[in-house]
């Protein structure tokens, strides 16, 4: 009876041992194509890019005029992402210049 609880625990430990080595992907923000950025012009509505591209990660009430669209993946099987891109508009709400940081 020893022998068969001595091989269960041992099986049970190896077992969950072995679970603990698997860790999912960690995907956070806004997941934007370069197809998409391509389709961004000076002079858009905010609208129009909140269209295009989704409500922005992050409207920071210190820069009324600036969206900032983050993502970041991270992961064990593949190399991890971080992309930024930040979109600055003028006072009559439209896109005057973007730019992207990796």
């Amino acid at each position: 009876m020893r022998q068969i609880a001595k091989v269960f625990i041992l099986t049970c430990i190896v077992v969950l041992n072995g679970c603990s080595f698997y860790q999912a992907d960690k995907q956070q923000g806004n997941v934007i194509k370069a197809e998409e950025v391509a389709k961004l012009k000076e002079g858009m509505a905010q609208v129009q890019v909140r269209r295009l591209l989704g409500s922005p990660m992050l409207n920071d009430p210190f820069h009324a005029n600036r969206w900032d669209y983050y993502y970041s993946l991270e992961s064990q099987t593949k190399n991890n992402q971080r992309n930024h891109l930040i979109i600055y508009f003028n006072d009559k709400k439209e896109v005057i210049r973007w730019e992207e940081k990796n």
